[in-house]
């Protein structure tokens, strides 16, 4: 039989340490990106020489939305997180949201 390390290891503890502050960093980086592609959307749908288009307005909702969520997910890890109630699973969760979100914004 192989040696099994205990959960309450030290090496099991930092392993979740640095899970977590992984996750930490990456909710910080998803809502970064997401406010930056944001404000270039804005800036690009608010210029003042763009044509009146229904699809340009309706692409712009759109890609809105996408971008909102993106960001809420960056919120939701960042707050999980700094609120001590993050789980390693939920590291599957919050990838298979940036899955689908990507996913049906292409």
């Amino acid at each position: 039989m192989a040696n099994k390390i205990p959960i309450d290891s030290t090496a099991t503890k930092l392993l979740l340490e640095a899970d977590a502050k992984a996750e930490l960093l990456l909710g910080i980086v998803r809502m970064v990106v997401a406010g930056s592609i944001a404000v270039a959307l804005a800036v690009g749908l608010n210029q003042a020489n763009r044509p009146e288009s229904e699809f340009l307005d309706k692409q712009g909702y759109f890609a809105s939305i996408g971008m909102a969520s993106y960001f809420l997910v960056g919120l939701a890890a960042f707050v999980l997180v700094k609120t001590g109630k993050y789980k390693p699973w939920m590291a599957w969760v919050i990838a298979f949201f940036d899955v689908f979100l990507i996913t049906i914004n292409v």
